[in-house]
């Protein structure tokens, strides 16, 4: 029964809690706060389908009973939309709108992200690096930004561009200093500056 899921889902802790979150999804009737939960655990067991379904119910549901959508919740659905040929245009309009509006640089630097990983899927690089360059410029102390940082500058590096991956690794050092790829950005600054016999400049970095 309903009162058995419920307490399954609220108690429950893995397959257990998902399990419950499925049937309860599926049957539906659920207020605002319950239907955003149940997308949420949806969506992080990898249930897309089912998690797309929880936040449009709770979409709608924010409106009818005078609730604020949360800013990531609206992110997650629009990555998921993103995923669904018929709905990419109604995300393209959500991450338009996020870029515009958000204040969370995490939000920001994610919704570029998943913006850009879109468009990719849709075989426009163009629009790829444009996002991509928002990223950097915008959120240059994100995750997403270091990670666009250093595969251009090993991009640069592989195609013997050494003053563009001197570039790009610099950037990482100076702007994700605690991020894993800023060390590794520094060992590769290093090595190029040994492979060009600059000794001291090797030295310091």
């Amino acid at each position: 029964c309903s009162s058995d899921l419920l307490d399954g889902f609220e108690r429950g802790s893995g397959g257990t809690r998902i399990r419950a979150a499925e049937t309860l999804t599926d049957l539906g009737g659920h207020g605002f706060t319950r239907t955003l939960e149940l997308a949420r655990v949806l969506d992080r067991a990898g249930d897309g389908r089912r998690a797309l379904a929880g936040y449009d119910r709770a979409w709608s549901l924010a409106s009818v009973e005078a609730q604020t959508f949360p800013e990531s919740s609206r992110l997650e659905r629009a990555r998921l939309m993103s995923t669904v040929a018929g709905r990419q245009s109604e995300a393209l309009d959500e991450f338009r709108d996020i870029r515009e509006t958000t204040e969370n640089a995490r939000i920001g630097a994610r919704n570029l992200e998943i913006w850009a990983q879109l468009r990719r899927r849709q075989g426009l690089s163009a629009q790829v690096n444009t996002l991509r360059r928002w990223l950097l410029e915008e959120y240059p102390s994100s995750g997403e930004a270091a990670e666009v940082a250093w595969s251009q500058g090993s991009n640069a590096e592989a195609r013997g561009d050494l003053d563009r991956a001197l570039d790009r690794y610099g950037f990482l050092a100076e702007n994700v200093r605690t991020h894993t790829r800023a060390g590794q950005a520094r060992m590769r600054s290093g090595q190029i500056h040994l492979r060009r016999s600059n000794l001291e400049r090797a030295a310091v970095v």
